[in-house]
């Protein structure tokens, strides 16, 4: 018998266990577990917890079939799925949710305004970072606007990199 506790055996095969697609399924379709469920320490959701530990398997599922929103699904402190592999360097989960969900997941910011480029950059993983980049350079900006031109210049991939690779010059980051 499962306690209030309930949704706690599939987030803990996303991210402790193995990853075990299998399980994950077996949770979902035969036990009923929520998939969209949040729980454990920092309200990780099956997604998030997937992401961050790297099982593309288990991501592509939840996605396709369980229903989980890839720029929607975020713990309490506001990351998704794509900003967590971007913080454990899962550049093909990073990927996968980019092309699947579109440039809006790659857009998110959490709690704090980080994106994925931010965390990438912030804990120096350059396989993503450089994607990212030459995804940046590759394709036309958005064309919505925050609001303001200041949030808009901080978001635009030139003021990220100028600020990742000259971070004592913020003031020349902000005339680009």
């Amino acid at each position: 018998r499962f306690d209030e506790n309930l949704e706690l055996p599939l987030l803990l095969n996303a991210y402790y266990g193995v990853g075990s697609l299998e399980m994950v399924k077996w949770l979902v379709k035969e036990v009923g577990q929520d998939p969209q469920a949040k729980g454990g320490v920092g309200g990780w959701g099956t997604l998030v917890a997937a992401s961050h530990k790297g099982h593309l398997d288990i991501v592509q599922w939840l996605v396709r079939e369980a229903g989980c929103k890839p720029n929607i699904e975020k713990d309490e402190h506001g990351r998704t799925g794509a900003i967590c592999a971007s913080y454990s360097n899962h550049p093909e989960v990073v990927q996968w949710l980019a092309t699947e969900g579109g440039s809006k997941v790659l857009e998110e910011t959490d709690n704090n305004g980080s994106t994925c480029f931010h965390t990438a950059a912030m804990y120096n993983n350059c396989t993503i970072l450089k994607w990212l980049v030459e995804l940046a350079l590759t394709e036309s900006p958005s064309q919505e606007s925050s609001g303001t031109q200041e949030n808009d210049k901080k978001n635009s991939p030139s003021y990220c990199l100028t600020t990742v690779l000259c971070p004592n010059n913020v003031d020349m980051a902000q005339q680009h």
